[in-house]
């Protein structure tokens, strides 16, 4: 195993001294995880700007962890393209590091400019539901499920008003009959069935964009310590406290939210359904006619 000393002395890197993997130079950490640090690259004979994902394959006893979610984030953003989803342009790996070179974003994430803001009203709810909801529908249509969906992994452009859905590090491939059984995720946003040993599917990640929904509305994430058990299932006591600090809603997005947080993965909407349901339609309506062009292209590509 590694020593310690060995792996801080390998991920300390000066920002003053950029450090160069193939053909990419690295400079500047602009955002750090649990797992996981992302720097500013450029890359040689190109003018464009790049972030880079660096993961430490060799952390212990998490090292065969990173690996795994290294390739599950891999595998998945090479087969996916959509607007609401960060864009992959390489991958590469040392000895020691593992390294996603991705599209750089400028903008703030989605957590952030919710709580700045202190809630959003519902017709700027709708546009960013709008779009988490297209992401998901293509993802899971690609049987990809995020399971971390949560304001935390989304992007916001403050100009564009354009979303895309970040880190697939907990991604997984699953067809249309449930059989994931790895607990992750993060507890606000995951779903009741998540913690059940029969499997769970793509399900859970409209559970999660319900409470992001949640979240963008109140201003906050809310608290859902209701969870009891009976038996190896959890049961939601009282899911209507989950609306309780939502500020007067129109009728659509009440029902909106209400498809979205059944206890039972079966009763829950499906992104497909979702984006068909009379609350999403409503965005297409109010939006400039290039960008519903816009969009009707790309559902095209899905």
């Amino acid at each position: 195993m590694t020593s310690f000393d060995e792996v801080v002395a390998e991920d300390y890197i000066p920002t003053d001294r950029p450090m160069r993997i193939g053909r990419y130079m690295l400079g500047a950490v602009i955002g750090e995880g649990k797992s996981a640090i992302v720097r500013k690259a450029a890359k040689e004979g190109d003018k464009k700007k790049y972030a880079v994902k660096v993961l430490n394959k060799l952390a212990g006893h998490r090292g065969t962890l990173i690996q795994l979610q290294f390739q599950q984030e891999v595998e998945a953003l090479r087969r996916i393209s959509h607007e609401n989803v960060i864009c992959m342009h390489d991958c590469l790996h040392s000895q020691k590091r593992l390294y996603i070179v991705l599209e750089l974003l400028t903008g703030t994430l989605l957590s952030i400019y919710v709580a700045k803001r202190r809630g959003l009203s519902e017709h700027e709810t709708l546009d960013y539901s709008q779009q988490l909801t297209s992401a998901l529908a293509y993802l899971h249509k690609n049987y990809i499920v995020h399971r971390d969906i949560k304001p935390d992994n989304v992007i916001l452009d403050k100009e564009t008003k354009l979303l895309k859905i970040i880190d697939l590090g907990l991604s997984a491939t699953c067809p249309s009959t449930p059989h994931l059984t790895r607990r992750c995720g993060t507890p606000a946003y995951m779903a009741p069935e998540v913690t059940n040993t029969t499997g769970y599917g793509c399900a859970v990640d409209m559970w999660s964009l319900g409470v992001s929904i949640v979240e963008m509305l109140q201003g906050a994430a809310p608290v859902l310590n209701e969870l009891h058990h009976k038996g190896n299932y959890p049961k939601l006591v009282q899911r209507r406290n989950m609306f309780a600090g939502l500020p007067s809603l129109s009728k659509d997005c009440v029902n909106f939210l209400d498809r979205l947080l059944q206890l039972y993965p079966e009763r829950r909407m499906s992104a497909a359904d979702a984006l068909q349901h009379a609350w999403v339609k409503s965005c297409q309506t109010s939006k400039p006619q290039h960008q519903q062009q816009q969009h009707l292209q790309q559902q095209d590509t899905e």
